[in-house]
């Protein structure tokens, strides 16, 4: 049904997507928190996780012989950072009560990391199309194999929901899970993907706002907020 080597490429492609973004929700969830125990304990690990893929680069770099994916340890390391910065930000606007002028003073490169967010969204669109157009033709070449090309096509005509269907009906019949894997861990990993882009947004509306204060009442609660290791 699938090339063995194609059949590889997207399993790793699958994985690789799905352990670089669970770090960076695991940065963000960290440093997110309100509770500099929580936070602190975040930091340390997602350090530890930088700094093993910061080392895989900089073997390779200084030419040694590398056993792991260089390009996937680079995005590790750039996902834990954006992540890092997007969970602090919504520390602060979840956080603080009053106007922007002060709220946003502790937010990190609030236009950069929302472009980000867009970048990231896009590249999930892309990403659910190849996901979508590989479950088409891993579709259509179980439902061919077992019966026939007539019947694949007819399936796709008048009972799409085949298409969700048939990967489980391999896996159940020949105990090949596979195609399983890839079909909804490709739509699980995209959705991942989709989910952490949100998280990097800054909606201010969360904010609740009865009327702004005067700038002394904000340069207080910003000593305050300061106080309680808010940074």
């Amino acid at each position: 049904m699938l090339n063995e080597s194609y059949t590889f490429f997207i399993l790793d492609l699958i994985f690789s997507v799905v352990q670089a973004f669970l770090f960076g929700f695991m940065a963000f969830w960290f440093e997110s928190s309100h509770k500099l125990l929580v936070r602190s304990g975040g930091r340390l690990l997602s350090l530890l996780a930088a700094l093993a893929s910061i080392l895989v680069v900089i073997n390779w770099i200084t030419g040694y012989e590398v056993l792991y994916d260089i390009s996937l340890n680079t995005i590790i390391i750039f996902i834990i950072l954006i992540g890092w910065i997007a969970g602090r930000n919504h520390r602060y606007e979840t956080r603080i009560n009053f106007s922007e002028k002060y709220l946003f003073k502790g937010v990190i490169l609030e236009s950069t990391i929302k472009k980000i967010s867009e970048w990231l969204a896009y590249v999930t669109y892309i990403y659910y199309l190849g996901i979508g157009l590989n479950s088409f033709f891993l579709t259509y070449a179980i439902i061919s194999e077992q019966f026939n090309i007539l019947i694949a096509w007819l399936s796709f005509l008048f009972f799409p929901i085949s298409v969700t269907f048939s990967p489980l009906y391999v896996g159940f019949k020949y105990a090949d899970w596979i195609p399983a894997l890839i079909q909804y861990g490709g739509f699980l990993s995209a959705a991942l993907v989709f989910n952490f882009s949100q998280k990097l947004l800054i909606d201010s509306s969360e904010i609740e706002r009865e009327s702004p204060p005067s700038e002394k009442d904000a340069r207080a609660v910003w000593r305050q907020s300061n106080s309680v290791h808010l940074i």
